[in-house]
């Protein structure tokens, strides 16, 4: 069995808890910086575990993936690992990494946005596989 990852980063929002109308600077999300994400990894794969089940791949030598969450140089960071029962040539990977892409803006993606995370120290979580950022890409490694 051959084995293909893919990374890209995310961005989770948090919300803020109420605040009076006299202490409220007006915000009500704000972004977690790295160290937040990471602390908030376990709880965002037990989602991910929950609500993530595609069926049709792109590619018919893919028979299985699975996606996570990841600490890679300490930046969270989405992993898809795709298993395969032979190696995928150059174009093949090309196109299960644009099938991935389009999973993350419109497919899955919107599904995980959609399913607040709750946590105790940084409310519910709203968590972005893409974001319209020029630091935004999916990579294989």
């Amino acid at each position: 069995m051959t084995e293909i990852k893919f990374f890209s980063p995310v961005k989770i929002i948090g919300t803020l808890p109420y605040e009076t109308p006299w202490n409220d600077d007006g915000r009500s999300f704000f972004e977690l910086n790295e160290k937040q994400k990471i602390l908030c990894k376990d709880k965002i794969n037990a989602e991910i575990r929950k609500i993530f089940s595609p069926v049709n791949f792109p590619v018919d030598k893919v028979r299985a993936v699975s996606l996570g969450m990841e600490n890679r140089d300490n930046k969270l960071v989405s992993v898809l690992t795709c298993y395969s029962m032979e190696e995928l040539n150059p174009q093949e990977i090309e196109v299960f990494q644009n099938w991935w892409e389009w999973q993350c803006r419109y497919g899955f993606g919107k599904r995980l946005l959609a399913s607040r995370i709750d946590t105790l120290k940084y409310g519910r979580l709203k968590v972005m596989l893409w974001y319209p950022e020029k630091d935004w890409q999916i990579r294989q490694i």
